[in-house]
């Protein structure tokens, strides 16, 4: 004769599975957050890195061609020194430096970034650094390529802007 109900057995599997749902759908929240947090964090640090790149280039163009860009390459980034302020990257950082006022941390997070000028000569366009410039009323354009690092990712970038005419 069948009983009305479950056994002992069933009620056991059913809420041993159940317990192992919730823990496994809590286990996902709880990674789909994490990672999520990582990717928000990642996204400013990037927008930061486009206004400042935004505003390295609005430097350029306000005095290109009639002011020098001197940029020095190193090993760990590079420095851009026009009129009286100074771009450098130190400790995986992006600073400014304004003649007469101490230096500001613009961003963090920045291994390396790399600027070169669009030169046009005889009709033609090439990418070169600042020191293989010689006329810089032939300048045309600069490009900023960055490499970000955060957490475990490394995002890198790249932004052009054309010189005024």
């Amino acid at each position: 004769m069948y009983s009305k109900g479950f056994t002992l057995i069933e009620v056991l599997l059913s809420v041993t599975l159940g317990i192992f749902l919730l823990a496994s759908m809590g286990n996902m929240y709880i990674l789909l957050q994490k990672n999520y947090s990582k990717q928000e964090s990642l996204m400013l640090v990037q927008e930061n890195m486009r206004i400042v790149s935004m505003m390295i280039m609005r430097d350029f163009a306000r005095r290109c061609p009639n002011v020098h860009f001197k940029i020095s390459a190193y090993l760990n980034g590079f420095s851009i020194c026009h009129g009286r302020v100074n771009y450098f990257l130190e400790n995986k950082a992006l600073y400014k430096k304004e003649i007469g006022h101490a230096k500001t941390e613009i961003i963090d997070h920045v291994d390396a970034m790399e600027i070169k000028y669009t030169v046009i000569e005889q009709n033609n366009y090439s990418e070169k650094i600042a020191e293989a410039i010689t006329d810089w009323s032939l300048v045309k354009g600069i490009s900023i390529a960055y490499s970000l690092h955060y957490s475990d990712q490394i995002k890198k970038g790249f932004i052009y802007a054309k010189a005024p005419e």
